[in-house]
């Protein structure tokens, strides 16, 4: 019960963080000279949105993940081939290689994939990127506050613990996304 109240408090604390963040991204200063503290801000910022929402993804993966996920992820990359076709094809459907490479670094810490298999399925990102690049100029990171909502939503309102860790994944990856837009304005 601890554990879920300390989730929920950092949970709180970086939607407040993320809130803030994003209402002083959005005003528009006249001044066009370096202003170096907003600048390192930004970075910062940015880089602890990221990591946080790569903690709170992982940890999500780690509570909702089961057998039946990594039955799934073993059919999918006997082999380098395979993996690299599976890395393709995820990447081509979410049309952004930064987040197959973040779903596969949390498959990798909870033990769910091997270092082997990554290394195929991001290869195939890889690929994955250049085709989708070639067919839609999309940005992601436009879109990154939504998923934070819906997983914050989720994870305060569902019943279940397996919903919640759903939630939390949400979040955690539109956190990642967020923090990716921060730094890269910056």
């Amino acid at each position: 019960m601890n554990y879920m109240l300390k989730r929920q408090m950092t949970a709180l604390f970086v939607l407040a963080f993320v809130s803030v963040t994003f209402l002083y991204a959005t005003q528009n200063p006249v001044d066009v000279s370096l202003d170096w503290f907003e600048i390192a801000m930004g970075l910062f910022g940015g880089l602890a949105l990221f990591l946080a929402g790569l903690d709170q993804l992982t940890d999500g993966l780690k509570m909702a993940a089961g057998d039946t996920l990594k039955n799934i992820l073993q059919k999918l990359t006997t082999n380098r081939f395979m993996g690299v076709f599976t890395g393709t094809l995820v990447t081509g459907v979410l049309n952004s290689s930064s987040v197959t490479t973040v779903l596969v670094i949390g498959f990798v810490t909870v033990e769910i994939m091997t270092l082997q298999q990554s290394v195929a399925v991001i290869m195939g990102a890889n690929i994955g990127s250049t085709v989708t690049a070639q067919l839609l100029a999309f940005n992601i990171t436009k879109f990154a506050l939504l998923p934070v909502a819906i997983g914050f939503f989720i994870m305060f309102m569902a019943k279940r613990d397996k919903v919640r860790y759903y939630g939390m994944m949400l979040m955690g990856i539109g956190m990642v996304f967020f923090g990716m837009g921060i730094m890269s304005e910056a």
